[in-house]
Order: C-alpha cells, then structure tokens, then sequence
C-alpha cells in the first residue's frame, strides 16, 4: 500500500492514462532523469551520475522492445533512433563525456516534443 500522497498520485495518473499518454511519462522520465545525471556529473557525483543515466537506458530500452513490428518503416526508424540515443548514453556514462550525454538528451527531447504534439492534434481532433 502506498503511503505517501505523491505516489498514490502517480500510481493513479499511469493507471488511467492512455497508452499514448504513457509513451510521453516514458519520454519525459528518461528527459529528467538524463538532466539529473548531468546535473550530478557536473557536481563531480559518479555514483548518483550512473544511477540516473541506468534509469534513463531502462527507459529508452523500454521504449525500443514495446515498438510494433507492424510499424513498418516508423518503428524501423525509432528503433535507429533509440539505439542511437542508448549508445551515446552507454558510451557518454563510460568517459562521462556531457557532449555525449547531451547528443542523447537531444534525440530523446526531440522525439518527446514531436509525440506530444502528435498527441494534442489527435486530443483537437476528437473534440
């Protein structure tokens, strides 16, 4: 059971969310958790650095086996695209190299923005 009101607050935003709606927390989770990571790295923190850039790849990782083989050509490419994302991610937390992380932190930004606008369009066009 869950205590503390914030949690039972998520826990019920995801259990009533769309599917759609995940795929932006998803997003948007491993946007602050790659933030965090770089916020720690520049405090010169190694342990909380890996820990957040660990929950960021989980996510990612998330994201690229939930894609739909029907997807054609789209999940073809969102599956580049997140291996590019892990990979700068994995190779950026190994040299702690920010330009790495941040070219990461670019894609996976860029993506949140373009679903979260897809998601509006289809919220105007049902009502």
């Amino acid at each position: 059971m869950l205590n503390n009101p914030y949690q039972q607050y998520r826990q019920t935003q995801i259990q009533t969310a769309s599917p759609g709606e995940l795929v932006l927390m998803l997003y948007n989770g491993a946007i602050k958790n790659i933030n965090l990571a770089l916020e720690h790295l520049g405090r010169g923190e190694k342990e909380e650095f890996r820990q957040k850039i660990d929950k960021a790849l989980d996510i990612v990782t998330e994201l690229m086996v939930n894609l739909k083989p029907e997807g054609g050509e789209i999940t073809k490419n969102l599956s580049s695209l997140y291996d590019f994302v892990i990979n700068r991610l994995i190779t950026g937390s190994a040299k702690y190299d920010e330009k790495e992380i941040k070219e990461g932190l670019s894609i996976i930004t860029g993506l949140r923005d373009t679903w979260k606008e897809m998601l509006e369009g289809t919220k105007k066009k049902l009502e």
